[in-house]
């Protein structure tokens, strides 16, 4: 094949894309203008609205004061989290970041925060 059928090809096969490209933009832009957008935002949060139940009830502990970390105590209002603590693993109260954070010298040190009561049937 020549060099002037390779390049007439080439400027066929361009064109072609670029005619596509711009026929299925169009397409999209005239179909999307089309869909109701409130519609689709009230099937998503009606999909998710059993989620909020979950986060109306998530506890967080802040940190922002120093506490000895002891296997089985209790902490937070009303003591609801108790650190466990197994093989070595240990957490370290970070008061500037108030956080506390799992530290580990072994992959089987274990140390973990749970909730001090069993959690109620609904968790389950």
């Amino acid at each position: 094949m020549t060099f002037k059928k390779k390049l007439i090809f080439f400027l066929v096969g361009f064109i072609l894309g670029v005619a596509l490209t711009a026929i299925g933009g169009v397409a999209f832009y005239k179909a999307a203008k089309s869909i109701d957008i409130s519609s689709a935002k009230r099937k998503i949060k009606k999909l998710f609205s059993g989620f909020k139940t979950i986060r109306a009830k998530q506890v967080v502990e802040d940190f922002s004061k120093p506490i000895a970390v002891k296997n089985g105590q209790s902490f937070g209002k009303h003591s609801q989290l108790t650190f466990e603590l197994f093989r070595g693993g240990i957490f370290e109260i970070n008061p500037e970041t108030k956080a506390a954070v799992q530290k580990s010298n072994h992959y089987g040190d274990v140390a973990l925060i749970r909730s001090t009561k069993p959690l109620p049937k609904t968790y389950r």
